[in-house]
């Protein structure tokens, strides 16, 4: 049988030999194929979260953005305008309106940047023209034009700072932004901090929203404490929806919800365990599970538990299927921190459990943790809770007053950005803890397997790549 390490050695090959041929490039001089190779290998370093930091990567990004582009210095800056650089172009997905929002009510003048190929550009545009929001929308092109484009655009604006909300493999905008020198201050949100991403050198302050990310930032990046801000936030006011019910008679049965990428319950069968469990004990309940996409976990509770586990798409309706239900569970063995803080803003009792093994404790996420006891380090003490749960409506009631002022406010957030970018400092501090950050990486190597592997070779629309590896190509051309 072929073990997940043999199958991760094809990754730790496939990764040495394109750094060899990435560093050839660049002494070279050839610009488009360094860029290029250097996005599909920080793609695949996410995928599978690799490393955390790459330090060659990160020098061969500055180098080869710096061959293209020189350095842009900017002395005189526009002290009321803020750039928001956005890789993601995303409506209702993180944190992008959260912080544009409180930029304009603190009285910046922002310039929203999006790419015309990102998926919500358009909605975006309509939503927030209205609302004080400028836009530049850069055109389709290569991307070494692109690159040149945002180059040009910030040195005319000369902003007084660059909020940076982008993907981990956002090699063309972090190189640009690497390039830059002189007042212009550059703030990276630590969005995707669990995992691996590029460009160190593209910003002044990091701005993470809990615990384990300062802690991954100071001692797997190697990113100094004194560069690093703390701010948590508060999940996305969405449009008000109308319920739209659920395929069983909710008179006869409650459930329980969850919901997140198919990835985050893979590798452990734990999350599998306790479906079961809440199926097996309690007659009433049925479970629901949202997600765009699926996997073999979740087909087996569908045909297991036919009219009793369902798994439905995304929806805009979220905060309505959250107040309807009885309980959250978070995701295992990675958990999704922002469906737990949907839970708690709906005051939904939630439960999570944290083995210390093979998952990160995330309760700092919250402002006062300790008075919600929603994580659990045993399976079977989670199973005391969820059954009480279940079964005492006074008992999820004393729950729901413990989730009061747990997060952010939106007064409160929009103060500490302020302070953030004025002064670089907020008033939420981080402090060095233990967290069992090995076991969580074994869980991407356990899924790094040869689908994985052939995936993010036919995804990555590299002439270089594809000529390296041939035989994917034509079994992907049939």
């Amino acid at each position: 049988m072929i073990s997940y390490d043999d199958n991760y050695v094809i990754y730790e090959k496939e990764y040495s030999e394109t750094k060899k041929i990435i560093k050839d490039a660049l002494i070279e001089g050839d610009v488009l194929k360094t860029i290029s190779l250097l996005r599909y290998i920080t793609t695949g370093y996410y995928t599978i979260n690799y490393t955390y930091m790459d330090d060659e990567l990160e020098d061969i990004l500055f180098k080869v953005s710096s061959l293209l582009l020189g350095t842009t210095e900017i002395r005189i800056i526009n002290n009321n305008s803020i750039i928001f650089y956005d890789g993601f172009g995303l409506l209702n997905r993180g944190l992008c309106t959260i912080y544009v929002e409180a930029l304009v009510r603190i009285g910046y003048e922002v310039i929203w940047i999006l790419y015309e190929y990102e998926p919500d550009t358009k909605q975006i545009v309509e939503k927030y023209e209205c609302q004080g929001v400028k836009f530049i929308v850069i055109p389709k092109s290569n991307i070494l034009n692109r690159m040149k484009v945002l180059r040009d655009i910030v040195k005319d604006i000369s902003p007084f700072a660059i909020m940076i909300y982008t993907t981990p493999y956002d090699v063309a905008g972090l190189g640009v932004l690497s390039t830059l020198s002189g007042n212009t201050k550059r703030f990276l949100i630590d969005l995707t901090d669990h995992a691996y991403w590029i460009g160190k050198k593209s910003f002044d302050v990091l701005i993470g929203f809990r615990n384990i990310g300062y802690n991954i930032a100071v001692s797997y990046r190697g990113i100094d404490e004194d560069k690093i801000c703390i701010l948590p936030y508060y999940p996305q006011k969405r449009e008000k929806k109308e319920f739209e019910g659920m395929p069983f008679d909710l008179g006869e049965y409650s459930y329980v919800f969850s919901g997140g990428s198919a990835y985050k319950i893979e590798g452990d069968n734990k999350f599998e365990k306790i479906v079961r469990h809440i199926l097996q004990y309690h007659s009433s309940t049925n479970f629901v599970y949202a997600s765009n996409d699926t996997n073999p976990i979740i087909e087996g509770l569908k045909k297991r538990y036919e009219n009793r586990f369902f798994h439905i798409r995304e929806r805009q309706d979220l905060d309505e299927v959250m107040k309807h239900s009885r309980l959250y569970l978070s995701t295992y063995p990675i958990h999704g921190g922002l469906m737990e803080q949907y839970a708690v803003s709906n005051y939904v009792p939630l439960v999570c459990l944290i083995d210390g093994i093979d998952s990160v404790d995330d309760c700092d996420m919250f402002l006062d943790s300790e008075r919600m006891n929603f994580q659990f380090y045993s399976i079977n003490d989670l199973y005391k809770e969820v059954d009480r749960i279940l079964k005492d409506e006074e008992y999820c009631n004393e729950i729901r007053k413990h989730m009061h002022g747990q997060l952010i406010s939106e007064e409160r957030f929009e103060r500490e950005l302020k302070s953030i970018l004025e002064c670089g400092v907020s008033s939420f501090k981080g402090y060095r803890k233990a967290y069992d950050i090995d076991g969580f990486l074994k869980l991407y190597k356990k899924n790094a397997d040869m689908e994985m592997f052939r995936k993010l070779v036919r995804e990555s629309r590299n002439r270089w790549v594809y000529d390296r590896h041939p035989e994917i190509v034509k079994e992907a051309n049939g």
